[in-house]
């Protein structure tokens, strides 16, 4: 077994192709969910509640390094 290894170069065993669980799952026709199902994992009905949690997931995410600058600032007293 080795001898046959030996004369397969390094960079084809680098990019052998071994089969991941995703394809194996398609593979097999498996398909997630049932009946209502969306792959959607939140509830969009409630347009207002969507906007608000958005609203609140990325601004909170974009506003975290001007917060922690600012604390900074306050903390060496050089705030203002």
């Amino acid at each position: 077994m080795s001898s046959s290894l030996a004369r397969i170069p390094a960079a084809a065993l680098r990019f052998k192709r071994v089969p991941t669980s995703t394809s194996m799952v398609f593979r097999r026709g498996v398909r997630g969910g049932g009946p209502g199902y969306t792959g959607v994992p939140l509830d969009y009905t409630n347009k207002t509640a969507l906007k608000v949690k958005f609203i609140v997931f990325f601004g909170g995410g974009f506003a975290l390094p001007f917060v922690a600058t600012l604390y900074q600032m306050w903390k060496a007293d050089e705030l203002w």
